[in-house]
């Protein structure tokens, strides 16, 4: 959970002090509806791109499954498994 957390904030936060700026000099100079319009397909254009990144790699076809917890058990006693992707356990 952090490390998607850490990859959220720097993206977000990250981009605001380069693309406010520009989205308001594109603002000051079109129009708001015409900064909205380019934002929009910039957008759009990321999602196009990434989707088509994600299908020449593969990354679509299950490559990336869940792994399943471990299991449990009861307290005071030790098992070292380790679950893997392709859902195999191995001690």
């Amino acid at each position: 959970m952090g490390d998607s957390t850490g990859v959220y904030t720097t993206i977000f936060a990250g981009s605001t002090p380069i693309g406010g700026p520009m989205m308001g000099g594109l603002a000051s100079l079109f129009g708001i509806a015409v900064s909205l319009a380019i934002g929009g397909v910039l957008a759009v254009g990321v999602g196009v791109g990434s989707l088509v990144w994600i299908r020449r790699h593969g990354l679509d076809r299950g490559a990336l499954r869940p792994v399943q917890p471990a299991p449990t058990v009861a307290r005071g006693t030790a098992v070292a498994t380790t679950a893997f992707a392709d859902g195999q356990r191995r001690r």
